[in-house]
């Protein structure tokens, strides 16, 4: 379960770069330890370069591994103070629950520690881990508490700890190597050394100064890779750790706290890269982009002038074109060096075939030309071999061919609607909503009655139609992220906020409902139940529309409220 849930939330478009860098990162050491064995069998050395990085990232990703990045950050576990713990675990319990109901794979042995900082800071690590600085529990109330630990929450939810965890077992294997590298450098500078020292002969002094050349063009070789793998390697994490944090603000939005969240941000005031090179290596968006973020999620905040926030965002926007700019330039330098170096490398490579060649002697070439010697069968250059698959390359695409799903027969599927109490969907995966849209929304001081509210997680709010009417003909619009079979639309139709509500705004009566390309119409019974469709073939969609046909009045409204919508596979 935590498998596919991690292969889920990780490979999105968000973690893009920290995904390409990541496998960089793994081709690299696996390629450094296979080459250990190319005297032997490079396809052992393969295998073993993959088994080691293997064992390193489960050690990572256990609760050794875990417990030794605690170690290294200094986190101190609460119970270690009494007086901070009774304060700060109602707040944490409070929004643990929520962020439970939120994301159900969320792990329930979250354990929580504190790290003597006067900054305003927390952090998660791995799955189980969550550290908050005590100059954030010094400097802010409670709710703004509770906004950083929703954050740091998401952070767990989306599994960006794990994924980090992945690469800086890289990292760290890579680094290793540098330095092996270096000392194998400084070995042979001394027994060059040694060498040249001893020398008898004229050339013993020539011999010292090419050992010190060498030695010194290896030393500075090392040096510029690190630091240009360095380099690559935080502009590429700098990005998918932007995105990871519009994410596990948006999260934290959703479990109610994204008013102080904002405020936080706000208060933190203008801190956008000032030039080019700041902003590509930061890990953090600027805080005029977060609250932005916020703000297009549906979050009610205002805080500083939009007229100020907005010249802070144009200023920052224009030094991201110069960013990208630079970037695609700097490419560009480097693609055209790769290519010829690729070139030159192959000129050279048949230049040096070809003088091979003229060297040969009769004997060789009658060897060539495709007898055996001793018993041997030669394969000479001029005799076109045929590539064979390994065998277990062969079975892994068979089997990917054999699980790409078939196409649906629209016509036979039947949709029913049950009580969602009747239906078992708890082995079901959920698919996430990535976003949402509605053809009219309610304008109402103080709530969020936008479509994103219909796939939030939380029956306290809900999508409302802003037409003049019942609203029928108003439509909801769900976007999943790719085609996902759908075998289950879970509804809470109406205002759930409470029983009142509930019956004082319309509640559908009929909905067309399009799954993809499949529609049906569906009648519900009135009253707040849990309504389920179950389809009898799950159903690729990447699109799922909700269109009003007709309603139950309500008492005082005629505004016409969806709360939630769930969709789920098999």
């Amino acid at each position: 379960m935590y498998i596919g849930d991690f292969l889920k939330k990780v490979f999105k478009k968000g973690n893009t770069t920290i995904l390409i860098y990541f496998f960089i990162n793994m081709v690299i050491v696996v390629g450094i330890i296979a080459l250990c064995f190319a005297s032997v069998n490079i396809g052992i050395g393969i295998a073993v370069g993959i088994g080691l990085y293997a064992v390193s990232v489960l050690i990572s990703l256990s609760s050794f591994g875990e417990w030794m990045r605690r170690r290294q950050l200094h986190c101190v576990p609460l119970n270690k103070n009494p007086g901070l713990e009774a304060a700060i675990m109602p707040l944490i319990d409070e929004v643990y629950s929520r962020a439970r109901k939120e994301n159900k794979e969320l792990t329930d042995d979250i354990k929580f520690y504190y790290l003597e900082d006067d900054s305003v800071n927390a952090f998660a690590v791995g799955r189980k881990t969550i550290c908050i600085h005590t100059g954030t529990l010094r400097r802010h109330d409670d709710e703004t508490i509770k906004a950083v630990l929703a954050h740091e929450f998401g952070h767990i939810a989306h599994h960006d700890t794990d994924l980090m965890l992945f690469v800086n077992v890289g990292n760290l294997i890579i680094n290793i190597f540098f330095i092996l590298c270096s000392i194998g450098v400084g070995m042979m500078h001394l027994i060059g050394s040694i060498f040249a020292i001893f020398t008898s002969d004229d050339d013993g002094g020539l011999a010292y100064f090419f050992v010190q050349l060498s030695t010194w063009l290896s030393q500075v070789a090392l040096g510029v890779a690190q630091l240009v793998w360095v380099r690559f390697g935080q502009v590429m994490l700098a990005k998918a750790s932007r995105n990871q944090e519009f994410e596990a603000d948006i999260f934290a939005a959703k479990l109610g706290y994204g008013i102080p969240l904002c405020e936080l941000f706000d208060a933190w005031g203008n801190d956008t890269p000032k030039d080019l090179f700041e902003g590509m290596f930061r890990d953090h968006p600027s805080s005029p982009e977060r609250i932005e973020n916020l703000q297009n999620f549906g979050v009610p905040f205002t805080g500083m002038s939009p007229e100020r926030r907005q010249a802070l965002l144009d200023g920052y926007k224009r030094s991201q074109k110069k960013q990208k700019k630079g970037c695609m330039i700097g490419c560009g330098i480097v693609v055209i060096l790769v290519l010829a170096a690729v070139i030159f490398g192959a000129i050279g490579s048949i230049m040096k075939s070809v003088e091979k060649r003229k060297k040969r002697q009769p004997e060789e070439v009658q060897t060539i030309s495709g007898q055996q010697e001793n018993g041997q069968p030669q394969n000479p250059e001029n005799i076109e071999t045929e590539t064979v698959l390994p065998e277990t390359v062969q079975n892994e695409t068979i089997q990917a061919m054999e699980t790409v799903p078939e196409s649906v027969n629209l016509a036979s599927v039947q949709a029913v609607r049950k009580e969602a109490a009747s239906v078992d969907i708890s082995s079901s995966a959920r698919f996430e909503f990535v976003d949402a849209y509605a053809s009219s929304v309610v304008e109402q001081e103080g709530y969020n009655n936008s479509a994103m509210v219909a796939v939030d997680g939380l029956l306290e709010s809900s999508w409302q139609e802003g037409v003049s009417g019942n609203g029928e003909g108003e439509y909801l619009e769900l976007y999943l992220h790719g085609a996902q079979p759908i075998k289950y639309l879970v509804l809470n139709l109406g205002n759930w906020r409470s029983s009142d509500w509930f019956y004082d705004n319309n509640r559908p009566k009929s909905l067309t409902i399009q799954v993809g390309d499949y529609t049906t119409t569906q009648e519900f019974p009135d009253g707040q139940i849990e309504q389920c469709i179950e389809f009898s073939q799950p159903i690729p969609a990447s699109k799922i529309r909700l269109t009003i046909n007709s309603v139950y009045e309500g008492r005082d409204w005629q505004d016409t409220c969806i709360a939630e919508v769930r969709a789920y596979g098999e």
